[in-house]
């Protein structure tokens, strides 16, 4: 499977090097918009700063603009009302202008907002607002978090170099459900190298103070970043590190629904896909069971 990134099959990529925007070349790509081709960088899970991502604001979106789209960031739509004689109403807030109250009309509605936003918004236009009464008792039932989960494995000695070319270049197929009958794909990782100061400038702070607990306060990765800081002495993180990615196929029996505030909320028990994060987790395990390695699950 092709990445979804702009290369350039001339680039002379000496690995002892390191990346530089420089070896970005702007191409034009077959929307006719302008974007660089990957350099290595190592940056795809904050956003590509040569833009070789080739994201919908690449093509899809600029494609559907010169076919006489318009594109209206920062719009919150908070309602869908049917018209006498078809179409929709659509009320909308301009975050942008500090409009709360703005309405268009359309032959038709795409709904497209993600999982999360689409739900949100048909749930609310079914049970609130009760503009759409007729969709199906079925909304928000059956959501899948894509079987996701991480595995940070450290491997003393051994350079992995998390922090070069794209991520997600490899991956191990297990869909065919040899493990235990659990469907699922092992995925490489990346952490981008601008991370590397800011861990060594909390690993300072915390060597000066050990008690600025404070600094992680409400964050699930407080637990991690202490594991960091207890291996930073043995080897150099963001060189010695590799997240393991995961997804797969779990129960898939969430259910998205609002909430007293008419805020969207989730009910979610993850028995029944225990199976399968454990198959990954046990997988993992094997990866990073390599000589000289350490792994945190989360």
């Amino acid at each position: 499977m092709e990445l979804a990134v702009t290369f350039d099959p001339n680039l002379n990529y000496n690995f002892d090097n390191a990346p530089n925007q420089t070896n970005s070349k702007e191409v034009t790509n077959a929307q006719g918009v302008k974007q660089g081709t990957c350099a290595h960088l190592g940056q795809c899970d904050i956003g590509c700063p040569v833009y070789a991502k080739n994201t919908l604001d690449k093509n899809y979106i600029p494609w559907a603009m010169k076919k006489g789209a318009e594109v209206r960031e920062l719009s919150l739509v908070s309602n869908l009302e049917p018209i006498a004689g078809g179409g929709y109403k659509v009320y909308y807030s301009d975050l942008k202008a500090g409009s709360m109250d703005r309405t268009e009309t359309a032959t038709r509605v795409i709904v497209a907002s993600g999982s999360l936003g689409s739900t949100e918004l048909l749930l609310r236009c079914k049970n609130v607002t009760k503009t759409l009464p007729n969709i199906s008792a079925q909304l928000g039932q059956g959501w899948s978090s894509n079987g996701d989960f991480l595995t940070p494995a450290f491997y003393f000695g051994r350079t992995i170099n998390p922090d070069r070319g794209p991520t997600i270049s490899t991956a191990i197929n297990f869909l065919d459900g040899v493990q235990n009958g659990q469907k699922f794909w092992i995925e490489d990782g990346g952490i981008p190298n601008l991370f590397s100061g800011y861990y060594k400038d909390i690993s300072a702070r915390l060597a000066q103070d050990p008690d600025q607990h404070s600094l992680f306060e409400g964050l699930q990765a407080a637990n991690i970043i202490q594991h960091l800081i207890s291996l930073s002495t043995s080897l150099d993180l963001f060189k010695n590190i590799m997240p393991w990615f995961a997804q797969g196929v779990d129960a898939s029996d969430a259910q998205l629904l609002l909430d007293q505030k008419g805020q969207l909320d989730m009910k979610w028990d993850i028995t029944k896909s225990l199976p399968m994060f454990n198959e990954i987790q046990s997988m993992h395990k094997k990866l990073s069971g390599l000589k000289n390695s350490r792994l945190i699950l989360c």
